[in-house]
């Protein structure tokens, strides 16, 4: 996950944080990202997703689909296949990453201990179906 650091700010213009998790029991990485809904109303936000509701989007396979083949595709190259997420879920801005949450510092580092807790379920799950 650490060959990731930096290269969130690319992501960001479809989400406004990701979170990548990786188990040494597991052989793959997962990674929540939060919607970015200032990036749906732009022009860079491919047709077929604009004017959807942010909540529905982030419930749509193939949206998710696209967020996550964005993700691979910037990892082409710079990262190797065991760095590479495999599997993504996508939450809306209301439940972004913040101070006010305990999601983050002060200095907006992700605390991952309080994200993996909280989102517990939701990584375990993500992991149903990869080997």
């Amino acid at each position: 996950p650490w060959n990731l650091v930096g290269q969130e700010a690319v992501v960001s213009t479809q989400s406004t944080g990701v979170f990548v998790h990786g188990e040494s029991t597991r052989a793959s990485l997962v990674a929540i990202v939060v919607l970015d809904e200032e990036y749906l109303a732009t022009s860079a936000c491919p047709t077929k997703f604009q004017g959807i509701p942010p909540p529905q989007l982030a419930q749509s396979p193939e949206f998710n689909k696209f967020v996550l083949n964005s993700l691979q595709e910037l990892g082409k190259g710079k990262l190797n296949s065991f760095e590479q997420v495999k599997k993504i879920h996508i939450l809306p801005q209301s439940d972004a990453f913040t101070i006010e949450n305990n999601m983050v510092t002060p200095t907006f580092k992700k605390k991952r201990r309080a994200v993996q807790e909280t989102y517990r379920v939701l990584l375990n799950d993500l992991y149903t179906g990869l080997q």
